[in-house]
C-alpha cells in the first residue's frame, strides 16, 4: 500500500511542472485581432492554426467576411473562422 501511495506521489510530482507550465487557455480572437494577424503577412496557414487552437467570439456575418477578404483573406480561410465560431464549437 505504501509503495503505491509513493508512486502516485512519484507521478503527480512528476507531471505537475507540466500542467503548470500550459497555464490557463488562451482566450478566444476577436475580429479585430484576426484582421490585425491578416494585415500582419503572416502565413495564412499559421493564422489559421491559431484559430483553430483559440476560436474566434465573433460570428461570420457578410460584413465581418467583406472586412478579412479586404485583408488577403481566400475561400478556406473564410472556412476556418466559420468552424471557430462561437456556434459552431458549440454545436
Amino acid at each position: 500500500m505504501k509503495s503505491i501511495f509513493i508512486a502516485l506521489i512519484s507521478l503527480f510530482l512528476g507531471t505537475s511542472p507540466m500542467l503548470l507550465a500550459q497555464g490557463p487557455p488562451s482566450p478566444p480572437l476577436t475580429e479585430k485581432e484576426v484582421i490585425k494577424m491578416l494585415k500582419s503577412k503572416e502565413e495564412h496557414q499559421v493564422i489559421g492554426r491559431e484559430i483553430m487552437e483559440r476560436g474566434v467570439d465573433f460570428e461570420m456575418t457578410p460584413e465581418i467576411e467583406q472586412k478579412l477578404r479586404k485583408a488577403k483573406a481566400e475561400d478556406q480561410f473564410i472556412e476556418v473562422v466559420k468552424q471557430a465560431s462561437p456556434s459552431a464549437r458549440a454545436a
